[in-house]
């Protein structure tokens, strides 16, 4: 089982790679079209940026390592504004370790209410892991 979630989360990560016309880091720049983004981190409670194109269709994929307990994952899309600090609104809190999909229909906070520069998502647990996240934005 540990070696399955592993391999997930590589494939997760390689996905936007073999994207046709798309690639890695590529939605500061798309103002049309799909963008995608990966990113994963070893410490808990790490804020992973995610840039955004303004989409309103967002998707993650979460996946973790190994098993870590105490698990909960938010999402927050964010505005810049100009202003000090960032205006950001939380979409969804997921609690589990199990890899898997959330997207706007599914997001137990709300659907995005409007289009934001990018995507702050966090999670926390205890024990060790790597969790990683994928995301796709269609406009």
């Amino acid at each position: 089982m540990k070696l399955r979630s592993l391999i997930l989360s590589l494939c997760l990560l390689a996905v936007p790679l073999f994207a046709p016309a798309q690639g890695l880091n590529n939605c500061a720049q798309v103002t049309r079209g799909v963008c995608q983004q990966a990113s994963s981190t070893s410490t808990s409670a790490t804020g992973l940026k995610l840039p955004s194109n303004g989409g309103l269709t967002p998707m993650f994929t979460y996946n973790w390592t190994l098993s870590p307990t105490g698990v909960t994952t938010t999402i927050k899309g964010c505005t810049t504004s100009g202003i000090t600090p960032d205006i950001c609104d939380t979409l969804d809190s997921y609690s589990g370790a199990t890899a898997t999909n959330r997207t706007a229909g599914t997001f137990s906070v709300g659907a995005p209410k409007g289009p934001y520069n990018y995507f702050l998502v966090t999670s926390t647990w205890t024990g060790t892991t790597v969790f990683s996240v994928y995301m796709r934005v269609s406009p």
